[in-house]
């Protein structure tokens, strides 16, 4: 991986970037973070790191998240555990987590609660408040969890400290479901051992096999893995003519975004002017891939074949 500073920061703090951000990578053979991610994006950015280019302003708001663990770290008591690096190993691999936080369980001394801080947007926050957090929170925490029991821990509660960096207190008092506060805590459910046992091999042996595989073979990200908004239809004019930067033809009002193909036919059948109208449809954008979040999307056939084509 190759670092610039086009905002000039200080040499000190564009150096600490990089040094967090490289944290995962020099310890073990696949981080927690890693096998619950893409392996197609993950092995192509490795396989490519040397050409990929990443700004450490890009990485700032990563960097003071992990600030703030350090403070955590320095004010946690003797009893419990913060910060501290583990190394699982498992069918001849080594799978290094990090949890933010162990802390005795008041009610068994022997036992932990796993607590987590996650630095985010109030959106995020006012979903996880409402019973609905990131999907890949819960993996990340119920694969500590599976590590950790095998490393002879017993997780009794998981726990989510949640962040909003985005949030504003003039947005509170006007906004009847805006959190109240700038943070939230949120229990997250521990998975049921067949359930873990699942999941955790599944995604070890996904890394294992795809090792083993070309850059064009590597399994393809899904929708989710894409961060892909869904397929639509819209309503247009035959004879209406092709935007030159986005490929596709000016839509009726209030017929620019049906999910389904039959729901914009139903929309044309009732209009007196149907005979000259058609359903057009409308590819979703893959936003990790075409905005810049997977470095490896140069390189990668799924993106230049599929979805990197606007029309």
């Amino acid at each position: 991986m190759n670092y610039t500073n086009r905002t000039g920061l200080s040499d000190s703090i564009a150096s600490a970037v990089k040094a967090f951000a490289q944290d995962y990578d020099k310890v073990g053979d696949y981080s927690v973070t890693t096998l619950i991610d893409s392996p197609r994006s993950k092995l192509l950015t490795e396989r490519h790191g040397d050409k990929v280019t990443e700004d450490v302003s890009d990485l700032l708001w990563s960097f003071f998240g992990n600030m703030g663990h350090l403070i955590a770290e320095r004010n946690t008591d003797a009893s419990s555990i913060a910060e501290r690096r583990f190394i699982y190993k498992h069918k001849g691999k080594q799978i290094s987590f990090k949890p933010d936080l162990l802390e005795r369980d008041p009610e068994d001394f022997n036992s932990f609660q796993l607590n987590d801080f996650k630095f985010t947007s109030v959106y995020v926050l006012k979903s996880a408040l409402n019973g609905t957090p990131k999907v890949e929170w819960v993996r990340q925490m119920n694969f500590y969890v599976w590590c950790l029991n095998k490393l002879g821990f017993n997780i009794t509660k998981i726990k989510l400290h949640i962040i909003a960096r985005d949030w504003r207190m003039s947005e509170s008092k006007r906004e009847i479901n805006y959190p109240a506060q700038a943070c939230g805590v949120v229990e997250v459910p521990i998975w049921d051992k067949d359930k873990a046992d699942k999941y955790c091999n599944e995604r070890i042996d996904l890394y294992i096999e795809s090792e083993k595989l070309d850059d064009d073979d590597l399994p393809k990200c899904s929708e989710e893995e894409r961060w892909a908004d869904p397929n639509r239809w819209a309503v247009v004019k035959k004879d209406s003519k092709a935007s030159n930067i986005t490929g596709y033809r000016k839509a009726l009002p209030k017929a620019n975004s049906f999910m389904l193909r039959s729901d914009a036919q139903q929309f044309i059948s009732k209009r007196k002017d149907k005979d000259n109208l058609e359903v057009e449809f409308r590819k979703g954008e893959s936003r990790r891939c075409s905005n810049g979040y997977c470095k490896a999307a140069q390189w990668c056939n799924q993106f230049n074949q599929d979805i990197a084509p606007a029309f």
